[in-house]
C-alpha cells in the first residue's frame, strides 16, 4: 500500500508534486490523499493535477492534453475542474482520485469538526501518514514587514496569519503523522511576536504538539512528540543539548539542483516513536544548473506594448527625437501600437535616446557595443508575443526527462506582458549590461536617464536601499528566487535575452521551479505567476520525499 500524504496550504501543489513521482511516476511510493487550499485558481489547478495523476503516463485522457492546447475542458475533466466530481477517500482503493479541499484552514466561518473528519477519511485509519504543507509565509517574509510597518495603525500581532501554524499543529496532534514536512521562508529566522524570536517558539511548539491549551491529556489521550531535524549539513554544530541554530534548517536550493536561489527553512517532524536518524539532502555535484540552460528549448517571444496615456506619452517623447544612425524608426513611430514593426522600431530608436549617449561617459563603452550589435540582427520572434498555448518548444537538454512529456505538443502559458516603452530601453540595456558584466545591474549603473522617475529613487541610491528594482536573470546563473511579486509587474524578472526586451512568462517561471512542462496553472495571468511564486520546487520536495522514504522503510513502514 502506498504511503497516504495529506498537503495542506497546498498553493500549487509544488510540494505534492515532488512528493507523487517517487521515486518514479510509473511506481510512486507515496499516494496524495488530500490536499487543502483556499485560492480559488489554485484549486482548479490542483483539481487538474489530481486528474493527471491517477493515470498511468500513456493511459493520460487526450482531454487533458487538448485542455493544455487551448481547448475548454470537456467530459469528467471539467466536471472535477468544476468540483462537481470530488469522490471520497476509499481504503479499498490504494489508487483512487485525490480529494482537494477548498478551504480557508484557520479563518473565520472555517468548520474545523468537518475538516478533521476528513482528514481521518484521507489518512484511511492508518497511523503511518505523512503531513505535508506551508503556512502562509506573508507575515514572516523580510520584505512583508517592510511593507507592514509602512501602513498607518497596523499592528503585526494581531494579523491572523502570524498564527495559522497552529492549525498545522491541530492536525498533527489529533491524527499524528508518522513524519511532517513544514516550509516557509527564511524571513522566519529573524521575525520576532511580542519580542521573542518566531521560529525558536514554532520549533518548541512543533516538538511537544500537544502543549496546546485545547489539546488537554483528558480530551487528546494519546500524545507524542517530535524530533525536529534539519534536512541539510551546515559547518555551524549543535549546542551542547543537540538544538540546532536556525541556519541549519534554510535549504539553499541552486545547490541542490535547482536553477534557482531559493532559501527556504523547511522542517522535518518525525514522531518519538520511529527511532531512524534521517539522511540528509545530497549537494549536486558539478556546477549550479543555470537560468540559460532551463530556458532553452522555450520560443523566444517578444514583449508586448502598453497602451496606455502615460505610454503614449513616453511613445511621443521617443518619436519626437532625432532619429537614430540607419535611419530605423522613420514613419513607424506615428502612435502607441502593440505590432512587431512598431516593438522593433521602439527598441532600435535606443541609440538615439539620451540615456545611450551617457554610456560611454559612464565607462559602459562595453555595454553600448553590445547593444548596436543586439540591434543589428533585430527580428520580431516567429511567435510573436505567444499566447496560452503554442505549437514548437523543446524541453531543456538538462533535466529533460523532468520536464519532457513526449504527447506535448506545444508549449502553454508562454505569453507575455505589456511594458512601456522606456522599460523596454531598461530591460535591453539591464540585459545587454549581464551579458556583459555577469550580473544584474543595480540602480546606480543605470544612465541617469533610464532610472524611473520614483520619488524614493535617490534615497535608493544613498542606501542602496531596493536598488535592484530592476533586476535581469543572468543566464549562466542559478535565476534569483522566483516570487509571487511576478504577479505584479517583471521588473525584477527580466529575460536574459536583450534580443527579447521582456520580463518573464509564467511557463519560465514554472521551469525554473523545477514544474513539469504539462504542469498547468488554472486561473488568470495574475493567479498563475502567483502560485508559480509561492510553489515549493517540485524537483527539492522528490529529494524531501527521498529522506522521509527512507525514514519509513528502516522504521518497517513501506508500500
Amino acid at each position: 500500500m502506498q504511503v497516504p500524504v495529506i498537503d495542506i496550504f497546498a498553493g500549487a501543489g509544488g510540494l505534492s508534486e515532488g512528493f507523487s513521482v517517487w521515486p518514479s511516476r510509473a511506481k510512486p511510493f507515496f499516494r496524495i490523499a488530500l490536499s487543502a487550499e483556499k485560492a480559488p485558481a489554485a484549486v482548479r489547478t490542483l483539481r487538474l493535477r489530481a486528474f493527471f495523476r491517477q493515470y498511468k503516463p500513456a493511459e493520460v485522457p487526450d482531454a487533458y492534453y487538448r485542455f493544455l492546447g487551448g481547448e475548454p475542458a470537456e467530459g469528467e475533466l471539467r466536471k472535477i475542474l468544476d468540483g462537481e466530481v470530488v469522490p471520497p477517500p476509499d481504503p479499498d482503493q490504494p489508487d483512487h482520485s485525490e480529494v482537494i479541499c477548498p478551504v480557508a484552514i484557520g479563518e473565520p466561518g472555517f468548520d474545523s469538526a468537518g475538516f478533521h473528519r476528513l482528514v481521518d477519511a484521507a489518512r484511511a485509519g492508518s497511523g503511518h501518514w505523512v503531513l505535508i504543507g506551508g503556512p502562509p509565509c506573508q507575515p514572516f517574509s523580510t520584505a512583508g514587514r517592510t511593507r507592514r510597518r509602512a501602513i498607518p495603525g497596523f499592528d503585526p500581532e494581531t494579523d491572523h496569519r502570524n498564527y495559522l501554524y497552529k492549525e498545522y499543529l491541530r492536525i498533527i496532534v489529533r491524527h499524528w503523522p508518522a513524519v511532517f514536512v513544514m516550509e516557509n521562508v527564511k524571513g522566519i529566522i529573524s521575525a520576532r511576536l511580542g519580542g521573542e524570536p518566531v521560529l525558536g517558539q514554532v520549533l518548541e511548539d512543533l516538538s511537544n504538539p500537544a502543549r496546546l491549551e485545547d489539546c488537554r491529556p483528558e480530551v487528546m489521550p494519546e500524545r507524542y512528540r517530535y524530533k525536529i531535524w534539519p534536512l541539510v549539513t551546515t559547518e555551524q554544530p549543535p549546542d551542547l543539548w543537540g538544538v540546532c541554530p536556525p541556519g541549519h534548517y534554510v535549504i539553499e536550493s541552486e545547490k541542490y539542483g535547482i536553477p534557482q536561489k531559493r532559501h527556504r527553512v523547511i522542517l522535518l517532524g518525525i514522531r518519538d516513536d520511529i527511532q531512524v536518524t534521517p539522511e540528509k539532502l545530497r549537494p549536486a555535484g558539478g556546477p549550479w544548473l543555470t537560468c540559460g540552460e532551463i530556458l532553452a528549448g522555450l520560443p523566444p517571444l517578444r514583449s508586448g506594448i502598453a497602451r496606455t496615456p502615460d505610454s503614449r506619452q513616453q511613445w511621443a517623447d521617443i518619436a519626437a527625437g532625432p532619429a537614430p544612425a540607419g535611419g530605423w524608426r522613420g514613419a513607424e513611430l506615428t502612435d502607441v501600437a502593440d505590432t512587431p514593426a512598431q516593438w522593433t522600431a521602439v527598441l532600435r530608436s535606443a541609440p538615439a535616446q539620451p540615456w545611450f549617449a551617457e554610456l560611454g561617459t559612464r565607462g559602459q563603452a562595453d555595454v553600448r557595443e553590445h547593444i548596436l550589435k543586439v540591434l543589428a540582427g533585430l527580428r520580431a520572434p516567429a511567435a510573436d508575443r505567444g499566447g496560452e498555448s503554442i505549437p514548437g518548444g523543446q524541453p531543456p537538454r538538462t533535466l529533460r526527462e523532468w520536464y519532457e512529456d513526449p504527447r506535448l505538443t506545444g508549449v502553454s502559458l508562454h505569453s507575455t506582458r505589456e511594458h512601456m516603452p522606456h522599460d523596454l530601453h531598461r530591460y535591453l540595456y539591464a540585459a545587454a549590461f549581464a551579458h556583459v558584466n555577469d550580473r544584474s545591474p543595480r540602480l546606480g549603473d543605470f544612465p541617469e536617464g533610464l532610472r524611473p522617475l520614483h520619488k524614493n529613487v535617490g534615497k535608493s541610491l544613498k542606501h542602496d536601499n531596493f536598488a535592484d528594482r530592476f533586476r535581469v536573470q543572468v543566464m549562466d546563473q542559478p535565476a534569483t528566487t522566483v516570487m509571487s511579486h511576478l504577479a505584479k509587474d517583471g521588473h525584477y524578472f527580466i529575460h536574459p535575452d536583450p534580443a527579447q526586451a521582456r520580463s518573464l512568462t509564467v511557463r519560465e517561471a514554472a521551469r525554473l521551479q523545477t514544474f513539469p512542462d504539462n504542469y498547468f496553472f488554472c486561473g488568470n495571468r495574475t493567479e498563475q505567476y502567483t502560485q508559480v511564486g509561492n510553489a515549493v520546487p517540485p524537483l527539492l520536495a522528490w529529494q524531501i520525499a527521498a529522506v522521509v522514504a527512507d525514514v519509513l522503510v528502516r522504521a518497517g513502514i513501506s508500500n
